[in-house]
């Protein structure tokens, strides 16, 4: 996104993430502003993204809310929000990701928590893996939710 001309914030509570992003960042001649925050914590002081992406955070489901719901807050009018992370049927069905349930979704959730009518997709993503084993099936959940426009 950054090299396609977007304005990019990057929070992490790792400092090591943090600086392996701002070094790959360098590599790819992508300007971004890296912070060092807890998601746990985090709050816009104001609506003032037009996107926001939650991408393979896997927090409990009252944490997980107060995110989602803190993440939709800080979009301006008709922003929209992406969450994606291992889907709860991947415990069973896929492969990787965290192996307790009380950190894994379905993509209906996130329409549970910031209303189905801000919707714009909701759906189970299948992705490849590969193992030393050989392909393997990841189950991922995807929601975009939109900001009304008043």
């Amino acid at each position: 996104l950054a090299k396609q001309g977007w304005t990019v914030t990057a929070v992490d509570f790792s400092t090591v993430a943090l600086t392996k992003g701002a070094a790959l960042a360098e590599r790819a001649g992508a300007s971004i502003q890296f912070e060092n925050g807890d998601l746990g914590e985090w709050q816009s002081s104001s609506p003032s993204y037009d996107a926001a992406l939650l991408c393979y955070i896997h927090f409990p489901a009252a944490m997980r809310a107060k995110l989602w719901k803190a993440a939709f807050e800080s979009l301006v009018p008709g922003g929209e929000l992406v969450v994606i992370g291992h889907h709860l049927r991947n415990l069973t069905e896929g492969v990787g990701g965290p192996q307790s349930a009380d950190v894994l979704y379905a993509p209906s959730e996130v329409g549970e928590v910031l209303g189905s009518a801000n919707v714009v997709i909701s759906k189970d993503v299948l992705r490849t893996v590969e193992s030393p084993d050989g392909s393997k099936v990841a189950i991922d959940a995807m929601a975009v939710v939109r900001r009304p426009l008043q």
